[in-house]
């Protein structure tokens, strides 16, 4: 689930800041995102699920930088690798059931797919021996992240046109003394 802040206003601003020069405009923006997203990642490493293993010692912030249309955009999430269980803490997962040894992959991704339990006579009678069969529960969907976004957006807007105006201001002063 993607979740995203966007600025009013921000075709004029942007179309203002690529009237400057090129290293400039990026600068400018670059260091006003990082800002904005030092306040975004602050407030979710403070929110982050109790109990999930890697998720919260794995969030970070990134910044990435389109040349071509003189963009830069910030990301705040976790490193896929060192925590991958991200996604489910997002997104949740379905019902999971255990199958009988030997069922075929097919016949799993049947009952997946439909929601009916495969062999269902032969489930139940395992499941009663061995406990295969039983749904193994699912993960309800958090929107860990979506939350931390709608809860920080005024102060990220606020930060970072703070920082926007500041870094402009100073490569103004630059320019006029060189």
């Amino acid at each position: 689930m993607a979740a995203a802040i966007q600025i009013v206003g921000a075709k004029e601003l942007f179309r203002k800041l690529r009237a400057l020069p090129t290293k400039v405009s990026l600068n400018v923006q670059g260091k006003a995102i990082n800002r904005a997203n030092q306040v975004v990642l602050k407030r979710a490493k403070a929110t982050a699920p109790i109990g999930k293993g890697t998720y919260k010692a794995q969030l970070r912030k990134k910044k990435k930088t389109y040349k071509k249309t003189l963009t830069v955009v910030g990301i705040v999430g976790s490193r896929h690798r060192q925590a991958p269980h991200q996604y489910f803490i997002e997104s949740g997962t379905r019902q999971r059931r255990r199958f009988p040894a030997g069922t075929s992959d097919a016949l799993k991704r049947t009952a997946r797919r439909t929601g009916r339990t495969v062999l269902q006579k032969a489930a139940s009678a395992l499941a009663r021996t061995q406990q295969t069969g039983a749904s193994t529960g699912r993960m309800p969907a958090q929107h860990h992240m979506a939350r931390v976004l709608r809860d920080t957006r005024k102060k990220v807007l606020a930060e970072f046109g703070k920082k926007l105006g500041k870094e402009i201001e100073r490569e103004a002063a630059k320019l006029r003394n060189a």
